[in-house]
């Protein structure tokens, strides 16, 4: 049989052990007086703007930056530049620009040019125990302004230098701006799967395909055009069972399948600038 008065004084500790744990008080959040955007040039890390939230960045097509929230050395109570905790989302204007890598903890995000001819809002919110002083700085926006790139060297813009890049590794000649309008619309508006798009329909027209008959081009030098502007590759630098893998596929008359096949690769990817950044390059 139970004695009541054990069950009492078990009961009476458990509750002075339960009053004997302190309350777990939350920590006051740090307040700081200002909110900035830093603006990074990828890969080089270069820093080339810091945004007031409202300001604007203008960016050329086929450009990629990082964005970063932090608080100004005199604008908190460390004294030294603060990175924050935050997120950001698109607000506007999705279609111009593609999000990438976006680290929360960092309060950072990976931002490509796509589209000239507009801009693209970007919202941030912080996130973590800071906050600002100002609460209209705790989530605010900043623009992206694309602008048309032309090359120094070329003059052509940068949906321009992608078909150019098509016309010689495919037809052996420079951009026709009239006949390519169309193909330069495209990759403007979808980036690389316009590029891969328009890349299918030269292969694969009429002057791609009496190329040899017109002009006298062997299937060597054609296969030696497409490792050259795509991968900036000469033969040697091929190994002999792709370089005879793919002659192969030329002699047959597969040109789309072959340009395709390089432009997919990784390497043709990373050269050109449409493979996604990630953090371990930081």
């Amino acid at each position: 049989m139970k004695s009541k008065t054990t069950g009492t004084v078990i009961l009476v500790v458990a509750l002075v052990a339960t009053l004997a744990v302190p309350a777990v008080v939350p920590a006051a959040p740090t307040v700081v007086e200002g909110v900035r955007v830093a603006v990074w040039t990828l890969p080089d890390k270069n820093e080339i703007a810091s945004l007031i939230p409202g300001e604007s960045v203008d960016l050329e097509v086929g450009d990629s930056v990082m964005l970063r929230v932090f608080s100004p050395a005199d604008k908190n109570p460390t004294g030294q530049r603060l990175y924050l905790s935050a997120k950001f989302e698109v607000e506007q204007g999705g279609g111009r620009i593609a999000l990438t890598d976006a680290n929360t903890d960092k309060g950072a995000v990976v931002v490509r040019a796509r589209r000239d001819r507009g801009k693209a809002t970007l919202r941030y919110e912080l996130l973590g125990n800071v906050k600002a002083q100002r609460d209209y700085q705790n989530r605010g926006l900043v623009e992206i302004q694309i602008v048309a790139a032309k090359s120094a060297e070329s003059g052509l813009t940068w949906p321009e230098e992608q078909v150019d890049m098509l016309y010689r590794a495919i037809l052996m000649r420079e951009l026709d701006r009239d006949a390519a309008a169309g193909w330069v619309d495209r990759v403007d508006d979808q980036g690389y799967l316009g590029v891969l798009s328009a890349a299918k329909e030269i292969a694969e027209s009429r002057e791609s395909h009496n190329l040899t008959h017109d002009r006298g081009v062997s299937s060597q030098d054609r296969l030696a055009a497409v490792f050259e502007h795509f991968l900036g590759l000469h033969k040697r630098d091929v190994t002999e069972s792709e370089w005879h893998r793919q002659l192969d596929r030329l002699d047959h008359g597969d040109v789309a399948g072959v340009v395709l096949d390089v432009l997919r690769s990784p390497e043709f990817r990373q050269r050109h600038g449409f493979e996604e950044i990630r953090w371990q390059q930081f």
